[in-house]
């Protein structure tokens, strides 16, 4: 065996508590006795999150000299699993106090649900009506909340008498009120369609509204087109101030596959380390293959440059269909895609459903999507009270394979294909060091998502002192979740280590990335 190691962030920890562990952690060795059951899965199903010592026992009666602990499930609360609610077509989500406001497209009115954890949501509120209009008729899609200046704005579009759409904006002082039009006429009116409005608030101050030009009015050639524009408008959003810059249009071949009828929709832009990032839609919306594509500019209204492989966000075709139509909620400092998919799939034509997923700028630039996912996964940062752990990790692995990068472990990114694993045999290690004792609450553990590489189980040594035994994975690339409620009160982890089973028949299997999560009140 040869070790591997790598080194993380630095994080610092109180001394005091580091040595209140090591005090009760040697007094729950000398009083603990009664028997333990076999650790479990780790299944997510329980709102309770217990703590106490009554699952460890005496380690004499173990060879090894462990005192061992079982694992329990976690709160509801500590998650997430896709689809979060049904009938959320086009969705964006706005979080204003403690409460979450999703807005999704409608008919001839819009609507608002809410909810305080992401998982229970309300029923609908209607918030505007197209009637309300002196133009508006019917589909009113893709609406879009945003708070400024302490009012909130709705940003919508409707098909007036003669089908044709228009885009413009509404204003109320709650996000959850009646919103009155800004202005009498449409703010984006023209002789063409456009629908999926999104604004964008530079650092300067300057205001930005990104539509799709459709392809219902939209033709180039022999092709029915939908392109995406931006434009600077008012601080008021009752002018334009320049004429429309075209940012996107379809041009890879993963965007053109439904034949003559051809979209680049739903643009939303961000901005991260000096950069402008393009986030839109690609392909009918009706299909398995909708699907979520980036561009990049060091200037807002430019033209987007496309990334070879740009597509971030698609389904299997299975089990998820038609992922898109996305925008953005930040946590902390996580960005989450906000996303639809069908809800029924493989059938696409059954309605469509809420997800969010992790989205990741690496340090290239370039973009990543933890998804899409239908498997529980860690609530975001700060949701329900739940935080990750970013700081310093060491990571050191005794392995069959030498010069493995234990990196990838720790990068927040969870594999999709054949690459990003770190792969291991029988009875391998890994232990994972952090500088002082952390207050841990939850250990996520990702395995490969592959058939022939996902491990069969694992045991897991709590500093050098307790074990969790058997800890199986489940149904293929579902993370386990290890529950660190039943080490005695007050442990703080200095170190993990995992020893590995690999599937039977297989050479070697493997695990994508590890994040630990704890609870702040």
């Amino acid at each position: 065996m040869l070790p591997t190691s790598f080194v993380r962030y630095k994080n610092s920890k109180n001394e005091l508590k580091r040595l209140l562990s090591l005090i009760l952690c040697a007094a729950s060795i000398i009083t603990c006795f009664s028997a333990c059951g076999e650790a479990n899965s780790g299944d997510l199903t329980s709102d309770i999150t217990h703590t106490n010592t009554e699952n460890t026992y005496d380690p004499s009666d173990r060879k090894d000299g462990y005192i061992a602990v079982k694992n329990t499930s976690i709160s509801i609360k500590a998650y997430y699993q896709n689809p979060l609610t049904g009938n959320a077509a086009d969705p964006v989500i706005l979080k204003s106090g403690d409460t979450y406001y999703l807005y999704s497209t409608g008919g001839t009115q819009l609507s608002v649900r809410t909810s305080k954890d992401l998982r229970s949501w309300s029923s609908s509120k209607v918030i505007f009506k197209l009637s309300q209009t002196s133009w508006g008729v019917d589909r009113c899609w893709a609406p879009e909340v945003h708070e400024y200046e302490g009012k909130f704005y709705l940003f919508f579009c409707g098909r007036d008498s003669k089908q044709i759409f228009h885009g413009s904006v509404a204003v109320c002082d709650t996000p959850d009120g009646t919103f009155e039009p800004v202005t009498e006429q449409p703010l984006l009116n023209f002789s063409y369609s456009v629908i999926d409005l999104s604004f964008f608030l530079d650092d300067d101050g300057r205001t930005y509204i990104f539509y799709s030009k459709d392809n219902s009015t939209n033709r180039i050639g022999d092709n029915k087109v939908s392109q995406s524009y931006g434009v600077e408008v008012s601080n008021d959003f009752k002018r334009l101030l320049c004429s429309p810059v075209l940012i996107s249009t379809p041009t890879e071949d993963w965007e053109t596959v439904s034949g003559m009828v051809i979209w680049n929709e739903g643009p939303v832009v961000f901005k991260e380390n000096g950069k402008y990032y393009l986030l839109y839609s690609a392909n009918s919306y009706r299909t398995a293959y909708y699907s979520v594509g980036y561009a990049t500019s060091d200037t807002i209204l430019s033209f987007y440059d496309k990334p070879k492989d740009g597509c971030i966000l698609k389904g299997n075709g299975e089990t998820i269909t038609g992922s898109g139509h996305c925008n953005i909620l930040r946590f902390e400092d996580e960005i989450y895609l906000v996303y639809h998919s069908h809800t029924t799939p493989p059938n696409t034509e059954g309605g469509r459903s809420l997800y969010i997923d992790k989205l990741i700028v690496k340090d290239d630039g370039t973009l990543y999507v933890n998804g899409p996912t239908i498997t529980k996964q860690p609530i975001p940062d700060g949701a329900n009270g739940y935080y990750k752990y970013h700081g310093d990790i060491t990571v050191t692995g005794e392995l069959f394979k030498n010069m493995q990068d234990l990196n990838i472990l720790l990068d927040e990114i969870i594999p999709q294909g054949r690459d990003g694993y770190v792969e291991f045999t029988d009875k391998d290690s890994l232990t994972f060091k952090f500088p002082e004792g952390q207050d841990l609450d939850i250990m996520w553990v990702y395995p490969a998502n592959l058939d022939f590489r996902q491990p069969a189980s694992m045991d897991i040594i709590i500093n050098n002192t307790y074990i969790y035994d058997d800890i199986e994975f489940g149904s293929l690339g579902s993370p386990v979740a290890v529950s660190f409620s039943n080490l005695p009160d007050g442990t703080l982890i200095e170190e993990i280590t995992f020893k590995f089973t690999k599937a039977t028949g297989a050479g070697f299997s493997a695990i994508g990335e590890v994040t630990f999560v704890t609870k702040k009140d």
